[in-house]
């Protein structure tokens, strides 16, 4: 990853961190790779992430969960570098650790990095990849967690009509909040993508002031490295967070 990422990118930042969570240490690694748009540096930067966890556990598939969004992260690194010279805005590629212990990683990075990269710039926001690799066209292969499926039942009948087949993949947002990279992700999926491979929006019903009663009863939206992001808009409360979560859920 480190070589790839010294291919196609402009910097690369290690980002060591160290972190007690219920009286435990944890210690980590995130990586950062930064392509230079012509804004870099001003005030009418507008700053994208693409990021990935990179970690696993024993128990788990590892080229699942998260080597499909790892390798997906770095095969957009290296289309986008291929493909646009110089672009606008600045666009970092971050692979981070310790997901599996609660998204660690991607707290250090918001935490220690990221909130000192945007104090003067807008923040346009994150796609988070996670677990992307399965596709499965059998009927009934695709199953929904309660809340997520009480949430969306628009969404849901539709895939209903398809067979609840497992052959897309989910964008997880809240609504308003994050409904303008959604639609920027729409409209280059339509454009590029294979017309088999379908992508479906799942509401979260969170609001950047959401109460923790409500994220309590719709944990199934919080499970990866997006939440994080979420999480930091309902703190800071004047800074906008937008974040999505690509998965094949």
């Amino acid at each position: 990853m480190v070589e790839i990422f010294k291919l196609y990118c402009d910097d690369i930042i290690t980002q060591s961190f160290k972190m007690n969570v219920l009286e435990e240490t944890f210690e980590g690694i995130n990586l950062i790779g930064i392509k230079h748009g012509k804004h870099r540096g001003t005030s009418s930067d507008k700053l994208i992430i693409v990021a990935a966890h990179y970690d696993t556990v024993k128990e788990s598939p590892g080229v699942e969960d998260n080597g499909s969004g790892v390798s997906a992260m770095l095969e957009l690194l290296r289309v986008f570098s291929s493909r646009v010279n110089y672009s606008s805005n600045t666009v970092m590629f971050v692979a981070f650790d310790l997901e599996e212990e609660g998204c660690i990683g991607s707290f250090a990075f918001v935490k220690d990095f990221l909130l000192k990269e945007i104090e003067n710039i807008k923040f346009f926001g994150a796609v988070v990849l996670d677990m992307i690799m399965i596709f499965n066209n059998e009927p009934q292969s695709q199953l929904f967690p309660d809340d997520i499926e009480k949430n969306n039942l628009p969404t849901i009948k539709i895939i209903e009509r398809d067979g609840f087949k497992g052959n897309f993949l989910s964008v997880i947002k809240r609504p308003k909040l994050d409904d303008f990279l959604w639609e920027k992700l729409k409209k280059s999926w339509s454009q590029i993508a294979d017309k088999k491979y379908k992508l479906y929006s799942f509401d979260a019903p969170f609001s950047s002031n959401v109460k923790d009663e409500v994220i309590a009863k719709n944990e199934n939206f919080i499970r990866s490295d997006h939440a994080t992001f979420w999480l930091y808009e309902r703190i800071l409360k004047s800074r906008s967070m937008p974040a999505i979560f690509v998965s094949d859920t």
